[in-house]
């Protein structure tokens, strides 16, 4: 229908719309999306703040990830490439992901890179606000999950 159309998984912090728009991402359509047979993590080690970990998924055949499928073009993915240190931090991968009406998208995502990642982290509580944003557009069950989530408040880091 649209020429340079990418379809793109948000699991993390790129779930808060506005701060995409903030990155100068075209968000086209946005829909509630869950990847099967992932979890959510937070073990990608920030640079300079230790104890420090960013959203990441790894398999787990009993668990789900929820999200947003993301509409865009091409040159927006530019901006969400430098977002999330691509591929330093993250590397690119397309999975299916299913939709509230039962069909199935293929999108792209991004998977932190092994040599990013250590056990143990804990997301500062402002990149979990950016995941909470997303309430609307994932389950209630998904979202009290994630403000069950130790967290760093900011506070500490300054």
């Amino acid at each position: 229908m649209y020429k340079n159309r990418v379809k793109y998984f948000a699991y993390g912090s790129n779930m808060d719309i506005e701060h995409l728009e903030r990155l100068k991402v075209k968000v086209f359509k946005a829909e509630p999306a869950i990847l099967p047979e992932y979890q959510l993590t937070f073990n990608v080690k920030d640079y300079d703040l230790p104890g420090v970990g960013y959203a990441n998924i790894i398999q787990s055949y009993t668990d789900q990830v929820e999200g947003i499928l993301i509409t865009t073009d091409e040159a927006s993915v530019t901006y969400i490439d430098l977002y999330e240190n691509f591929p330093v931090d993250y590397k690119k991968e397309n999975h299916k992901v299913k939709l509230r009406n039962g069909e199935t998208e293929t999108a792209y995502l991004y998977i932190a890179n092994d040599s990013r990642c250590e056990e143990g982290l804990k997301p500062l509580n402002n990149h979990l606000f950016h995941l909470l944003k997303a309430k609307h557009f994932i389950s209630e069950e998904y979202y009290e999950k994630l403000k069950q989530i130790d967290s760093i408040p900011v506070s500490e880091y300054k």
